[in-house]
């Protein structure tokens, strides 16, 4: 099987969120899609986050019917810090036949030097990365970029921290599926 394993804190998930999965999806032919809800991320450290068990019902509730594109809790029983790599290595163990490809924005790839074992993760897995409207690629070190695939096309120029601004502010968040943003309010996020 081809698999797109796209982690994130999804705090909220949003249309960027699921426009990026569904190209990946498509212009790779791609049997599936995970999205991996983080409960932490190092990058994260000290930041407020929605539980990890909410943000991973909204991503539920966000892809309830959908054949290919699946929510996934493992970083979540793990617990404690969630690093790629880690996630990768468990993926590759119990599916060692699968061709795994990891899902990024734009954002998260000009920081992939600095994740832990980036040179261990493109041995494991072909990066995918989509960009906002405007957002320019950045260079990579040669022996990564040769790992990375870029999408074709832009992705929905929208992002969780302008979601969660725009209900805290009271105001309707744009790029938020009706379903998820009515589960917002009924659990008060972001207020």
């Amino acid at each position: 099987m081809r698999v797109g394993l796209f982690g994130g804190s999804f705090d909220p998930v949003h249309d960027g969120h699921l426009k990026l999965a569904t190209a990946a999806l498509h212009q790779l032919n791609l049997d599936r899609v995970y999205f991996i809800v983080s409960p932490r991320s190092p990058f994260k450290a000290g930041q407020r986050q929605t539980p990890a068990a909410v943000r991973l019902s909204l991503v539920k509730l966000v892809l309830r019917g959908s054949a290919k594109l699946k929510s996934a809790d493992w970083e979540i029983k793990r617990r404690g810090l969630s690093y790629t790599i880690t996630t990768l290595r468990a993926y590759r163990r119990s599916h060692p036949r699968d061709e795994i490809f990891l899902i990024t924005g734009s954002d998260t790839l000009a920081d992939f030097a600095r994740w832990r074992a980036p040179g261990d993760i493109v041995k494991i897995a072909t990066v995918v990365s989509g960009r906002r409207p405007g957002a320019k690629w950045r260079a990579l070190p040669a022996a990564l970029e040769a790992r990375v695939h870029r999408l074709r096309g832009f992705f929905p120029d929208v992002s969780a921290t302008e979601v969660r601004a725009s209900v805290a502010a009271g105001r309707r968040p744009k790029g938020v599926a009706p379903a998820v943003f009515k589960e917002i309010v009924r659990r008060g996020l972001y207020r």
